[in-house]
């Protein structure tokens, strides 16, 4: 009896953790968020947001993470009227110079702004970089142009599947309707799957732990009789 308790406890505590695991998968997402918050560019032609990616506070994220999918979101609000050539936000890319290398200062216009929100595309970066390797890009900022800025969270998107109240691009083909509605189909389908397996997860580590009370209650009843 001692030793299918012991067993069964430690099933149970086995399946404990599958769940937490499992719970932490389906949690997961590839949203990076650098800033949540207000910022403001200093001066016309400034930086309301900056990241170094050397800096002390930096997070374990590179730009070589990314791939021809990535999105750039930036929730900002214009305070003053931009140039009429201008969209109020731009977004940079910088290298400084060094003994082997020129300085890099890239500038990015949005691929797209939609209720506050600018998108930057992977490719529009690699075109203003003149190379696909972005490993050696020290800085990032999001500047004005020649405008009031007010920056409020910058979020890359690994994958470009959207975040948020910000959903990817729509697909521009003249299969347009066709491809979203196979794409919801997978998208339920695989939400249907996922709920079943957690569903199934749960049910067997509530079983386990059932039985290990019943057995460690019989045991405790039988010391006493």
């Amino acid at each position: 009896m001692r030793k299918i308790s012991k067993w069964l406890s430690a099933a149970a505590v086995t399946m404990l953790a599958v769940i937490m695991s499992a719970v932490t998968a389906f949690a997961a997402d590839d949203d990076i968020c650098l800033f949540e918050g207000e910022c403001r560019s200093p001066r016309s032609w400034g930086q309301a947001f900056a990241y170094n990616f050397n800096g002390e506070e930096s997070i374990p994220f590179s730009l070589s993470d990314m791939n021809e999918n990535t999105k750039l979101y930036v929730e900002f609000v214009l305070e003053s009227e931009p140039p009429e050539e201008y969209v109020g936000l731009e977004f940079i890319l910088y290298r400084r110079k060094t003994e082997d290398v020129e300085s890099i200062w890239a500038r990015v216009a949005p691929a797209d702004i939609k209720d506050g929100v600018a998108v930057f595309d992977y490719p529009s970066m690699i075109e203003a970089v003149g190379h696909d390797d972005l490993s050696d890009i020290d800085s990032i900022y999001v500047g004005d142009t020649d405008n009031e800025l007010l920056v409020k969270k910058v979020t890359f998107d690994i994958d470009g599947d959207g975040i948020g109240d910000a959903p990817a691009e729509e697909e521009k083909s003249d299969d347009k309707d066709k491809s979203e509605q196979t794409a919801a189909a997978d998208s339920e389908e695989e939400s249907e799957s996922g709920g079943i397996n957690v569903v199934l997860i749960v049910v067997i580590a509530v079983v386990v732990i059932a039985a290990v009370v019943v057995v460690l209650v019989l045991k405790n009843r039988k010391r006493y009789y």
